[in-house]
Formats: C-alpha cells, sequence, structure tokens
C-alpha cells in the first residue's frame, strides 16, 4: 500500500497574519506608487534646456495662459525642428496611431481587433502612396521634413517615462523617420477623399428598391442604371468600408476635415481690412485634432492649426494671409470588372500583435484594387486619383504656409494635387477668394455617384489639370463663402462632385452676411456658433400642415402651438422644446418612409444624414405624392409626430414642460483608449455636457441620424483673422485643449470656451507673451551661466 503523506498545516499566529498584511500593503503602496511615477512622470515639464547637433542655432519657446507655443528661431529649418519637439512633448500619442494608420500597422499595437483596418489600408493603397510621396519629395522639403523628424526625436530621446497610453499597452515609441511623415500626409489624403461609402450606399439601397423607389437617393441621374450591377455585391463592400472607416473601428483615427469658411473684402469689413472666419468640422475626439503653434523665424512665421506628425500647418495664417481648407471632391469611383481578366494578385503577411501574422492578398486591376467581389467573382474595383499622383505634398503646403501675398498663395495651391478641397482666404491686401484645389478625374460615363461598367470605354481619362478647377478670386459683392455645399459646374471643365451636402449652412452663412453692410470682427465670431436651423425653416410648414389639429389632445396642441411659434425663428437653443420636438420628429418619419423596405440596410442610410435629408426633403416638398408615401402622405407624418412625441415622453417625462433639446443632445469628447475599452473612458474621456444648435446649423453640433443625439462631429478649430495695417487680429479656440496628457492643466482647459463659442485671443508676437520656458541649443552652444 503507498504512503501517504500529508503537509502539516500550520495555523498562522497573530504576529504572521499581521507581517502578512503589512507586506501586502507593502506591494500594494510600491504599485501605486509605480503607477503614479509612470502617469505624472509622463507629463511634459513645464521648462527645460536641450542640446542638439539637429539645430543650427539657438531657439526658444514661450506659451501662452492656454498652452498655446510661440517659437522664436533663426531659420524656418530650426522652426520646424522645434515644432516636431513640441508635437512629441504634447501629443506622441496621437502621432503614433496616425503613423500606424498611415502605414497599415495597427495591427502590431492593437492585435487582431485592428487587422481588417491595416488589411484594407493595404489594399487601397494608403503605404503605397506614402512611398511615392517621399520619393517626389524635393531637396527642400526632405531638409525641412528631416529637421521636423529631428525634433520628435530629440524629444524622444529626453523623455524618460513616455504618456501614459504607451504603459497601458506596454509598448514603447520608436524613433521617428521621414517615411512615417509621409504616411500620415497619405492618411489625410485618404481619408479626406469622398465618396467611396457613398456609392456604397447605392449599392445597398440598389440591392433592395426598384429604380423609382431608389431615385431620391440619387437625384437626376441618368437612368436606366444598370441595378443588376450590384447585385449580391453590398455586404461584401459594406464590410470593407465599415473596417477602414475610424467611426467603426476603435484605434483607427479620424485625419479628416469639412469646415465652414468665408471671407469679406474690406469693403464689407468695419475695420476696413479683408476678414477670414474658418471653422474645421471634424470628429471630435481627446486630445483634439489640431495642434495650435506659432513659428517665427528671421525669414517669416508659419502660424495656425497643424497635425501632429505633419510639420507646418495645415489651416492658418500668417501677416500677409489667412486660410482655410473645406472638403469637397469626389475623387473615388467603383467599377464592376470580370471575374480575373486582367487582375494581379499580390500575397503579403500582416504582423499582428498577440498572434500569427494574417495572410492576405491584393487584387489589382487596372482600373484600381479589387476591394470586393459578388457572388459570382466579379470584381468591385477602386478608381482614386490617389492611386496616379506623386507630387510633392509636404513642400506644397510649406509653400502655402510661408505665401507672402495672395498671388504667393495661389502660385503654392496650384502645387496641391491632393486631398481635393476648397481653399478659402483672405490677405492683407484686401483680396479675398475660393478655389477648388487637387486633382479630379476625368470620367468618361457617369457623375460618381453609381458604380460603372468596368469596361475600357468606361474607364477613367487622367485628371484634370489643377488650373481648370472653379474659383471665385475678388468678388464684385466683397464676399465668399463655402461650407461643404453644391460648387458650381459648366460642363466644360471638371465636375468637382454630384455629392454634396443640402445648401443650409451655406445659404444661412450667404444671408447672414448679405444682411448688413459692414461685419465687426466679433460678427464674424458670432455667426460661427448661429444655431439657426435652416432645414426646420424649409420643412416645418408642411410637417405642421399634415396635422390634425382637432384630433388632437391637450399635450399635442401645446407641442403644436410650440412649433408654430418657433418656425418664424427656429434657434436650437438648448433649452428649445421645439427643437427637440423636430429632431425627433424628423427622425420618427425617415423610420416610417423606408425602415420597412430597407430592413437591416435602414441602419447603413441613417449613418448619412445629407441623404437621408436631401432625400425626405424633397419629398415633403414636392408637390406631386411620390410613391414612397404609398398614397398616405398626412398619415405618416401624423405617425411619425405620434411615435417622437411618446419617444419623447419615454425619455424625459410626461410633462412638456420639463423638456429641453438639451436633455437629449450631448456632447462628449473621447479618447481612443476610452472607445476601445469603457472603463479606459474614466482615465481619458471628457465630461458629457449639454449643448445647442443641430446637424444643419452653422454653429455645427453634428451625429448620425442612426446614433441621434451624441454630438460626435463639430469644429475642431474656429478661428477668426482681421488684417489691418500691420498684423491681423485673431482669435481661436479648439475643443479640449492644447495638451495630450490626460493631467495636463491644457487637456481641456478651452473646452468651456468652445462650448461657449467664445473664441480666445491670439498674442501677436511672441515678445507680448512671457518669458520663455524652452530653450533649444545647438551642440557646442551650451547656454549662458553653464
Amino acid at each position: 500500500m503507498a504512503r501517504r503523506t500529508e503537509r502539516a498545516r500550520v495555523r498562522p499566529t497573530a504576529r504572521g497574519r499581521r507581517t502578512g498584511r503589512i507586506a501586502g500593503g507593502a506591494v500594494v503602496a510600491l504599485l501605486a506608487c509605480a503607477a503614479a511615477v509612470a502617469w505624472y512622470g509622463s507629463l511634459p515639464p513645464r521648462s527645460e534646456s536641450i542640446t542638439t547637433a539637429t539645430i543650427g542655432a539657438p531657439a526658444d519657446i514661450r506659451f501662452d495662459a492656454w498652452g498655446r507655443p510661440y517659437v522664436t528661431a533663426r531659420t524656418f529649418e530650426d522652426a520646424l525642428f522645434a515644432q516636431g519637439y513640441l508635437h512629441a512633448r504634447e501629443r506622441l500619442w496621437q502621432m503614433e496611431l496616425l503613423r500606424r494608420a498611415g502605414r497599415g500597422r495597427l495591427a502590431e499595437l492593437f492585435g487582431g481587433a485592428a487587422a481588417e483596418a491595416d488589411i484594407a489600408t493595404w489594399r487601397v493603397g494608403v503605404p503605397a502612396l506614402a512611398a511615392r510621396l517621399e520619393a517626389a519629395a524635393s531637396t527642400d522639403t526632405r531638409a525641412r521634413t528631416a529637421s521636423y523628424v529631428a525634433g520628435i526625436n530629440a524629444a524622444l530621446a529626453g523623455r524618460l517615462v513616455p504618456p501614459p497610453e504607451f504603459a497601458l499597452l506596454a509598448t514603447r515609441p520608436l524613433p521617428w523617420t521621414e517615411h512615417d511623415v509621409h504616411a500620415v500626409a497619405a492618411l489625410l489624403a485618404w481619408q479626406s477623399s469622398k465618396n467611396l461609402d457613398l456609392e456604397v450606399l447605392r449599392v445597398e439601397l440598389a440591392s433592395a428598391l426598384d429604380a423609382v423607389r431608389l431615385e431620391p437617393f440619387v437625384p437626376g441621374a441618368d437612368w436606366p442604371w444598370p441595378i443588376e450591377l450590384a447585385i449580391g455585391a453590398g455586404p461584401g463592400l459594406a464590410a470593407f468600408v465599415d473596417a477602414i472607416e475610424p467611426a467603426h473601428v476603435a484605434g483607427l483615427p479620424s485625419a479628416r476635415f469639412g469646415s465652414n469658411a468665408w471671407a469679406l473684402a474690406p469693403q464689407r469689413a468695419a475695420a476696413g481690412g479683408a476678414m477670414l472666419a474658418f471653422d474645421s468640422h471634424d470628429d471630435l475626439a481627446l486630445p483634439n485634432l489640431f495642434h495650435e503653434v506659432h513659428l517665427f523665424d528671421d525669414a517669416g512665421q508659419v502660424r495656425g492649426w497643424s497635425l501632429p506628425g505633419l510639420p507646418g500647418v495645415v489651416n492658418g495664417y500668417n501677416d500677409a494671409v489667412a486660410w482655410g481648407f473645406t472638403a469637397t471632391g469626389d475623387t473615388q469611383d467603383l467599377f464592376v470588372v470580370p471575374a480575373d481578366a486582367g487582375i494581379e494578385s499580390e500575397s503579403r503577411v500582416l504582423p499582428v500583435r498577440f498572434g500569427r501574422g494574417r495572410a492576405f492578398a491584393i487584387e489589382r486591376h487596372a482600373l484600381g484594387p479589387v476591394v470586393a467581389r459578388t457572388p459570382d467573382g466579379r470584381g468591385l474595383a477602386l478608381a482614386w486619383t490617389g492611386h496616379r499622383i506623386d507630387h510633392d505634398a509636404i513642400g506644397a503646403l510649406l509653400a502655402l504656409n510661408r505665401a507672402d501675398s495672395a498671388g504667393a498663395l495661389l502660385d503654392a495651391a496650384a502645387r496641391i494635387e491632393l486631398p481635393v478641397s476648397m481653399l478659402t482666404f483672405a490677405a492683407r491686401d484686401g483680396r479675398i477668394g475660393q478655389l477648388v484645389v487637387g486633382r479630379l478625374p476625368i470620367r468618361a460615363s457617369g457623375d460618381g455617384r453609381l458604380p460603372q461598367p468596368g469596361t475600357p470605354g468606361a474607364a477613367w481619362r487622367g485628371l484634370w489639370p489643377t488650373a481648370a478647377n472653379p474659383r471665385l478670386l475678388d468678388p464684385v459683392d466683397g464676399i465668399v463663402a463655402a461650407a461643404n455645399g453644391p460648387v458650381g459646374h459648366d460642363r466644360q471643365g471638371p465636375l468637382v462632385s454630384a455629392d454634396f451636402e443640402p445648401g443650409y449652412r451655406i445659404g444661412r452663412i450667404r444671408a447672414a452676411l448679405g444682411a448688413r453692410e459692414r461685419h465687426a470682427f466679433d460678427d464674424m465670431g458670432a455667426l460661427q456658433r448661429d444655431w439657426r436651423n435652416p432645414q426646420a425653416e424649409r420643412v416645418l410648414p408642411r410637417l405642421l400642415e399634415a396635422l390634425d389639429r382637432a384630433a388632437a389632445s391637450p399635450r399635442d396642441l401645446a407641442l403644436i402651438d410650440a412649433l408654430e411659434a418657433w418656425q418664424s425663428a427656429p434657434d436650437d437653443m438648448p433649452d428649445s422644446v421645439a427643437a427637440l420636438v423636430f429632431e425627433h420628429w424628423y427622425l420618427a418619419l425617415a423610420e416610417v418612409l423606408f425602415a420597412d423596405a430597407l430592413g437591416e440596410g435602414f441602419d447603413r442610410l441613417m449613418r448619412h444624414n445629407y441623404v437621408v435629408a436631401a432625400a425626405i426633403d424633397r419629398l415633403l416638398l414636392e408637390p406631386d405624392p411620390h410613391p414612397w408615401w404609398r398614397g398616405e402622405r398626412d398619415g405618416m407624418i401624423r405617425r411619425a409626430f405620434a411615435r417622437a412625441v411618446e419617444a419623447i415622453a419615454v425619455t424625459q417625462g410626461p410633462d412638456p414642460g420639463a423638456w429641453r433639446w438639451d436633455r437629449a443632445q450631448r456632447v462628449r469628447l473621447r479618447h481612443e483608449l476610452g472607445r476601445l475599452a469603457a472603463p479606459l473612458g474614466w482615465l481619458f474621456d471628457g465630461p458629457e455636457r449639454p449643448w445647442g444648435g443641430g446637424p444643419h446649423t452653422v454653429g455645427r453640433a453634428n451625429w448620425r441620424y442612426a446614433r441621434p443625439f451624441r454630438v460626435s462631429h463639430a469644429a475642431t478649430v474656429r478661428y477668426v483673422a482681421a488684417f489691418g495695417p500691420e498684423r491681423p487680429r485673431v482669435a481661436a479656440a479648439i475643443p479640449g485643449g492644447q495638451g495630450g496628457h490626460p493631467s495636463s492643466r491644457h487637456y481641456l482647459d478651452q473646452f468651456d470656451a468652445w462650448l461657449e463659442g467664445r473664441l480666445l485671443p491670439v498674442a501677436s508676437r511672441p515678445e507680448e507673451l512671457g518669458p520663455a520656458t524652452i530653450f533649444l541649443w545647438p551642440q557646442g552652444s551650451p547656454p549662458p551661466g553653464r
């Protein structure tokens, strides 16, 4: 019989228990101390001095009360070194995401959850574009990019503790290269290009609808369209688009822009100098998309709002010109190609953290990469202007930054080939204007809204030269304005886009600017936060006509009275009950009209507000009832009203006297790690706040109809510049703040001003601020006193 042994059970003494508790407490205390050191030790110091071999002459940096940096340097290259240093000092985590997204390497950080995004990035050709942009960079651009990258790496070398995001993901930042910069530029070009997602939406709609019911979603299209081309392609295309859309992929950063912009000539400005108002509409996030910077050197200045990872500024000004980019232009088309004819395949393996590499193939047709397949094997090839362009993108942007006149700005703008956008500007010499920049496709067939057969006769015939693009310079009325609306097409030059937002914002801007002869500086900022709802002005009277007052309950009568009183001046104010009811009513009407017919496709439709709004508003306002109304237009409008009122009562209680718009509409700035894991939102996200405005107001508070009332898209910068005889007067605000660290005092210090529509004054020169707190010294030239 096997001998059994047992361990003696030792009963711990009281002293032993105390010793264990003390030891356990010591371990917890040590871990807490280590976490605190990692967290607070990664905060950038308020003052520092570094010596480096990669700067030519001493430079210094001052900060204003909101942490906005003012660099003083001898040369432009040294100023860009300082900018790289500042970007890495304040926004290193944001930069890490941007470069990884542009290089298709997010899965090396996040694991398999990011693999599909990386694969889609490779398939559409973003890393390939980055390589071409780097190869096309001029000698000057290479030198300036190298200075910027050297500044980044100088900050990395002096940083013992990286930002907390790196510690949480158990990784460290690697040094930057010039290729990383071009990868960020390629990502910006891709994400700011249009309109792949809308073509995919229409493919799904065409699979569910007949031509008559599809037509409101593609108004004015050439019919008959070969709808059979789309049958069965929707699911694969939809999965592809979702994989590359930041809104659907946590960890995939957004680097695209929308925007309002307008400029006034001196005769329209109260102070007598040209003025520009600009607010860039982008995905809200923490940290903010843009980082404000002011670079001064002996030969000039570059000031404005930069994208961390790129040298210079995207939107900004100097003593001579002020500018802003507004999204426009359709540079993406889908073509249906035969199953295997002319398709080449390249095999790749994607490195994936925590797992095996993912093998995938990049299929290429002469028309573009194949991004999806129909059930019978045909391919959907994506044509994008980015596949045909290899220009000096960074050099063109920096030339624009350094423009010393309106003419120099126009010359620099002609060098920009992608992304296509609307550039609005004002200049010290009194000139104003707007022009489409970038290269547009020369289409052989279609207007870009629907996939085309992949035949030789349907292929693009090349790209339009930038000189052919529409422009409006120094108009007689002294006003130019842009808000993602339609751009005129004379059928001789390029079609900028047949897809555009309804003209509500641009119409309101033009009406407000034309209502008086002259405007003051503060008037420009007031219009940026204007909450008049032009859509309600247009469609609410028709909605109210359908209601039956005689059959309405006392509660409904009170709401109808509120809507009737509101319609003469429908402002989406935070305390408005009418704004609340109108927005709920509109969403309920979309559901009544489209949900049953589209089934699962209804959710995808509701992700595209302007497509929904264009269709519903047309159905409401056209005199002859469309088949979508199924012979009961008024009845459907009434049912939608009843649904809306009941939905509000569920969320805000039965008493309409307590209903408010801002109890429904909220805004919150979210961090990418908060999107990845909700508990991390407690560390990194901003607070949720009530807010006014709406998707179609000039002061934009945009949310997707599919996720109502949670503002996700708004101004990532607002600024006004007014030129005078010497220096421009400028004021600006961003959501959140300059800092990228959650414990930075500048992480959220501009949020309240931004919510309230206040602009914060910008100093004209560094000398107006306090003493410098950061010093950059060339090697061999130590600071005084050392």
